[in-house]
């Protein structure tokens, strides 16, 4: 069973690892390997890093490398890839690239893409032919969870082709923490998962680890797709209770992190009770004292099929039929939708006076 009630809240909480205090990603490649920013979710696609001196000279060298054999021989698209950062409708991103071919006739193409989740490309950036160094400022509109991806390729007859990248930075930001809200009943099993989780695993990876924060209200139990969904079994009581969603990408790249605040309602309770009446009569059933909110609703069965009543407070007394040997109670459900214990929805038997006996009279 799902939440009863869903409510989504976006919380951007500052964070001080991976980007400086303006909140601005940024990358020189002077000081990190292909392995460091690959383990720093990068993705380095038939590139590297060069220390030759195109774009930046000296200490400032180094810069990301498509590879010319791929471009030129083998006519493939080589593409450096960032790890997914938060875009608010307002980015600015900022790099230095080059697209050079020599000799014979060479003509290079670059395009800049933001990547989705689930990898689909939204080009915000193009340019065609020979060009040399250039300084590019853009501004993007797009708002959500995305990676930055530069492509380029190649197209006639180059002994080499130089594709480059340097000086990255943008103001793209830490995906911001997710608080959701949602109901549930006590007792019940619901299944939860993030407004936001990736529902295909391809080609990033999604995936959800769950806990709680504080006191636990139940037991998870992690479904499959990736975990992407808990099912909860809410069996600790009423009250407060926080979950928490740890989303990973490409096989351990932290992602956005969800809470699930739940208010956990009562399960409804009750205590039935008969009166004893001669057979042939009507008993009466009672419900005192039912517990939950009012009004509740009663699904029962005396013999002649199902039947509903509910009551008007947390209260109530139903006529049954006459010579009905027992009641089934199948359902007890409250005013919020919550059933009760199903312990308690039994066959509860009904007992009668025995019926007098006329007796014989004997004369001598």
């Amino acid at each position: 069973m799902t939440s009863l009630r869903l409510q989504i809240v976006f919380l951007i909480v500052a964070a001080c690892i991976g980007f400086s205090s303006f909140g601005q990603f940024s990358e020189n490649f002077n000081s990190n390997t292909v392995t460091q920013l690959e383990a720093d979710c990068w993705d380095f696609d038939q590139s590297s890093i060069s220390n030759s001196s195109h774009i930046n000279t000296g200490t400032d060298a180094p810069h990301g490398h498509a590879d010319s054999y791929a471009l030129v021989i083998f006519g493939t698209a080589p593409a450096i890839t960032t790890p997914f950062y938060y875009f608010d409708g307002s980015t600015d991103i900022t790099f230095t690239h080059e697209h050079d071919g020599y000799t014979f006739f060479a003509s290079g193409r670059m395009r800049v893409y933001l990547v989705d989740p689930l990898g689909g490309e939204t080009q915000i950036y193009s340019r065609n032919g020979e060009f040399g160094t250039r300084i590019e400022n853009l501004t993007t509109t797009e708002v959500g969870y995305y990676r930055i991806r530069w492509r380029w390729w190649a197209s006639g007859v180059a002994a080499s082709l130089d594709a480059e990248l340097d000086d990255f930075s943008t103001t793209a930001t830490v995906a911001p923490d997710v608080v959701e809200t949602g109901i549930v009943c006590e007792g019940e099993t619901a299944t939860h998962i993030p407004s936001t989780a990736v529902t295909d695993g391809a080609p990033h990876n999604f995936e959800y680890s769950w806990s709680w924060v504080g006191t636990a209200g139940g037991t998870i139990t992690p479904e499959l797709d990736n975990n992407r969904r808990a099912s909860v079994e809410w069996t600790v009581g009423p009250g407060n209770y926080r979950l928490q969603a740890q989303e990973t990408y490409l096989g351990g790249c932290v992602g956005r992190k969800t809470f699930i605040d739940v208010t956990v309602l009562e399960q409804p309770d009750f205590a039935v009770s008969f009166d004893t009446v001669c057979k042939e009569q009507q008993s009466t059933m009672s419900f005192d004292g039912l517990v939950g909110t009012a009004p509740f609703t009663i699904t029962y069965n005396d013999g002649g099929g199902s039947q509903i009543y509910t009551t008007t407070g947390d209260a109530g007394s139903i006529l049954l039929s006459a010579d009905a040997l027992q009641v089934d109670i199948t359902d007890v459900v409250d005013d919020n939708g919550c059933h009760a214990d199903p312990t308690l929805l039994i066959a509860y038997p009904i007992y009668y006076h025995p019926k007098p006996s006329t007796g014989l009279i004997y004369h001598q």
